[in-house]
């Protein structure tokens, strides 16, 4: 009895072979952990994270995960009331991505880090 099984192949293979790399860009208002999370998640070290001061990112650097190298992970600056600036960076950086020629250099995914509802004054 021949299974077919055995010829499957992963529904990944061929997203993998179109674009080696998954891009993903995390944006939020300040303090609420984006390097914590790229610590915490991703596994990237050498972050700078503090609760008492504003943190320092470069959106443009890239970050590769040691757990799977094929996350490549931007950290933006935080979000700050009456602070259009970092917005503008954020939409250069996307806008940047997306005109890039190749799917591994474009950005595939945004992830929005908030505060919990209970202590977040925005929600």
């Amino acid at each position: 009895m021949h299974h077919a099984f055995g010829q499957l192949l992963a529904t990944t293979t061929p997203i993998i072979q179109s674009c080696e790399r998954f891009r993903l860009l995390i944006i939020g208002n300040s303090g609420v952990g984006k390097s914590s999370l790229l610590q915490g998640v991703f596994g990237v070290e050498g972050i700078h994270t503090s609760e008492a001061e504003r943190g320092i990112a470069d959106i443009d650097r890239e970050f590769i995960s040691p757990t799977n190298k094929r996350f490549v992970v931007h950290d933006s600056l935080g979000f700050e009331s009456g602070n259009e600036g970092n917005m503008k960076i954020v939409k250069d950086f996307v806008a940047r991505r997306k005109a890039m020629p190749h799917l591994k250099d474009q950005l595939h995914a945004i992830w929005k880090e908030r505060l919990p509802a209970s202590i977040d004054p925005f929600a």
